[in-house]
């Protein structure tokens, strides 16, 4: 699925799993191999309705750590994405209503 995303041209792909939150932003079409500008943004949306998961399950392992990268298992809340023809925004926001993590990024 990862490669048919790329090639058709997807810009972001949302999947539901552990009760974390990542971001991996930029990923390459082959995923072992990192980043590139024109990468997919993949956001791993499980915060809410269990309690966070912690340790390997959590954010006890990140996969690929760069700076652009985020995970979250402190805190349940939500994902907000604004689609611009240009690009998006995303914000993660804690169920106190709180931005924890926000960015932009373009379209490829």
């Amino acid at each position: 699925m990862w490669n048919l995303s790329y090639d058709n041209g997807a810009d972001i792909v949302l999947v539901g799993h552990a009760h974390v939150f990542n971001a991996w932003l930029d990923t390459a079409k082959d995923t072992s191999e990192g980043t590139e500008a024109t990468g997919l943004d993949e956001f791993v949306v499980g915060m809410g309705g269990h309690e966070a998961a912690s340790g390997p399950e959590g954010c006890g392992v990140n996969i690929r750590p760069t700076e652009e990268d985020k995970c979250i298992d402190s805190t349940s809340g939500a994902l907000k994405l604004s689609l611009f023809s240009s690009g998006y925004s995303f914000e993660y926001i804690d169920q106190n209503g709180s931005t924890i993590y926000s960015g932009n990024e373009g379209v490829r």
